[in-house]
């Protein structure tokens, strides 16, 4: 055996024992062990396909969105790393017009947090439209689009009748409330 294919074997058992430490790290739950093992990976095999998609997969799961941003190449995970980090505006710009099922929930869920409820509800709708209704996609749907209603039915009624039952005539020509204790020296 040559010296080269000698390295070449080492190189690649030490490859199968890390990533079959890999899988039960991921198995056990044990995240963050298993990004040290996916960069341990990564330093044997820099260009490494699986490892990379991994890394930024646990990554996004233990919430570490600086650090998956620059793993992050395609545009839906890019733009959905963008929206974990509050970054909506980039988000947006980099989902670009796509009209996939993915794109339309990230849109959705973009629209609510952005206050733009109704834009969420009309999302939602057509997300709902097509949903298996026995599946937990169809659940997780209906309920945020009852979130996205609420919202709107606040905006649009609920909030005018809370300041309508305000009687704001009166609180404006009210005088002050009196505070206890104050003006006789008492200390606050």
């Amino acid at each position: 055996m040559s010296e080269s294919r000698y390295f070449m074997d080492k190189h690649d058992e030490r490859l199968r024992r890390l990533f079959a430490s890999l899988c039960a790290q991921i198995d056990g739950g044990h995240m963050r062990n298993a990004i040290k093992t996916c960069d341990k990976i990564l330093r044997i095999d820099p260009a490494d396909p699986d490892a990379h998609k991994t890394k930024l997969f646990l990554l996004l799961h233990t919430e570490q969105y600086d650090a998956a941003l620059p793993l992050a190449h395609h545009r839906f995970e890019r733009a959905y790393t963008l929206y974990r980090l509050h970054r909506e505006d980039d988000a947006l710009r980099v989902l670009g017009t796509g009209d996939d099922r993915a794109t339309a929930h990230l849109r959705a869920q973009m629209s609510y947090r952005t206050a733009s409820y109704a834009r969420a509800v009309e999302l939602y709708t057509q997300l709902l439209e097509s949903a298996d209704p026995h599946s937990e996609e169809h659940a997780d749907i209906l309920t945020n689009l009852r979130a996205a209603q609420a919202h709107c039915d606040f905006m649009d009624t609920g909030y005018l009748r809370a300041l309508g039952a305000l009687a704001i005539d009166d609180v404006l020509t009210a005088p002050p409330p009196q505070v206890e204790g104050a003006g006789r020296g008492a200390a606050p």
